[in-house]
């Protein structure tokens, strides 16, 4: 769990250090990262290497792999996981800005406005 900043700026920092965003490739795994947010820093929302940033609607982990398209109707790809908050998100309810990924206190996911001021995670690659 790092300082607050951008989601570009969060990925930026990531790899300047041999990482990337968190990529959370199963429930097991988000409920890991969830609990250890939680035991360090308190019941934050923290951005995870999810976006949509190059295609609207088709949701890459940072490290370039699809794992979900379409908005609240959309349906992860075959055999990845993907937690967005059930029959809600991923909805770009801003319009053209919701283009990233946080994980919520409740631990599902949200996409929000990646300029917004958040903690990250960052995973080795």
């Amino acid at each position: 769990m790092h300082h607050l900043t951008s989601w570009e700026a969060a990925e930026i920092i990531c790899r300047d250090q041999g990482f990337h965003l968190v990529r959370i490739d199963d429930a097991a795994e988000n409920a890991t990262v969830r609990a250890l947010v939680t035991q360090l820093a308190g019941n934050y929302e923290f951005y995870i290497g999810a976006s949509d940033l190059a295609v609207e609607g088709s949701w890459r982990w940072s490290d370039g792999e699809l794992f979900w398209l379409g908005g609240p109707a959309g349906a992860p790809a075959p055999g990845l996981y993907a937690n967005w908050i059930a029959g809600v998100e991923p909805n770009n309810f801003d319009v053209g800005t919701e283009d990233v990924a946080v994980m919520t206190n409740a631990g599902d996911w949200n996409d929000v406005n990646p300029s917004g001021v958040r903690p990250y995670v960052c995973e080795r690659n």
